[in-house]
C-alpha cells in the first residue's frame, strides 16, 4: 500500500464543498469563491471558509458553476 499523504489532490478533491481545483494552491469552493491555501493541496483555509459566514453555499445558494463549465485557456 502506498504512503497516504496528507496534502494530496485526489484528497482535496473529494471534499465537499471543492469544485474545482485551479493550481495547488488555489481551489473554488462550490459558493463560486476562490480560496487561496496555505501549502499544496491543504483544505484548512477552504474548511475556515466553509465554517464562517463568508461561504454560501452551506445556505444552500447554488453556483453559477453548476450551469455553466469554465472554458479552459488555449
Amino acid at each position: 500500500m502506498p504512503f497516504a499523504w496528507k496534502y494530496s489532490k485526489e484528497r482535496l478533491a473529494k471534499h465537499p464543498y471543492c469544485a474545482h481545483i485551479l493550481r495547488m494552491k488555489k481551489v473554488i469552493c462550490r459558493c463560486g469563491k476562490t480560496i487561496k491555501l496555505g501549502r499544496r493541496y491543504d483544505e484548512t483555509f477552504l474548511n475556515i471558509h466553509v465554517k464562517g459566514k463568508g461561504c454560501l453555499a452551506k445556505q444552500g445558494v447554488q453556483s453559477i458553476l453548476n450551469f455553466y463549465k469554465p472554458i479552459s485557456k488555449l
